[in-house]
């Protein structure tokens, strides 16, 4: 996980959120009983003693992120955000740099096998939800990925009106190159800070959203 806006601890903190249980808002204010707090040394333990994950805070340059895929062959490599990665090339403006940048994930997603997951900021003028071309400073997005996946929170784009549920996520896959596209209903789990899927079925047969427990892997 290359976390070139959050620091790693940051990143932990949530993971560890979403795994025990522990509401989030803990880990800023230091308000983590003791039992909590062994808890994350635990799992904390765990993680790092299996090397299935790790998270790299450091790193900037594109190269040196792609020679780091190469060199450990991940399952998968995330990258948190795509505007803030530099590179050793000099460009005329930041769109170019951008289209650069894409261009060489997807040629080590190639080389290597690797699952190459990149996040991006939107550039939207309006309140819709966003598609494809909101995708910001950038048309080789749209260009070099298989997948496309756009967060859509109404209530981040309309904080006044108290019809909507801040919890309300719409995650649309706007390009799929091997198959269907569409829209998967979501709730955002404040507390924990994860996504879950929401089982529409019974979805007029109760007040609150019914979720069906399955952790969204975004």
């Amino acid at each position: 996980f290359f976390s070139l806006e959050m620091s790693a601890q940051m990143i932990y903190e949530r993971l560890m959120a979403e795994r025990e249980q522990i509401e989030y808002s803990r880990f800023g204010r230091n308000k983590l009983t003791d039992a909590q707090v062994d808890i994350v040394r635990r799992q904390m333990q765990k993680i790092k003693s299996s090397g299935n994950l790790q998270v790299i805070d450091d790193i900037y340059a594109v190269e040196v992120i792609c020679n780091q895929i190469a060199e450990f062959k991940p399952d998968l490599a995330v990258v948190d955000f795509i505007q803030i990665v530099d590179s050793t090339r000099s460009f005329r403006d930041v769109r170019q740099k951008i289209d650069y940048i894409s261009t060489q994930f997807k040629r080590i997603a190639k080389r290597t096998g690797c699952t190459v997951l990149v996040l991006s900021q939107l550039s939207r003028a309006g309140k819709d939800a966003p598609t494809m071309s909101d995708l910001k400073e950038s048309g080789g997005l749209e260009q070099d990925g298989d997948y496309i996946a756009l967060l859509h929170r109404p209530y981040i784009l309309d904080k006044t009106d108290k019809t909507i549920a801040p919890e309300k996520t719409v995650l649309n896959l706007d390009k799929n190159k091997f198959g269907r596209t569409g829209v998967l209903d979501l709730w955002f789990d404040l507390k924990y800070q994860k996504f879950v899927e929401i089982d529409n079925r019974y979805a007029e047969c109760v007040s609150a959203p019914p979720i069906t427990g399955k952790d969204v892997p975004f």
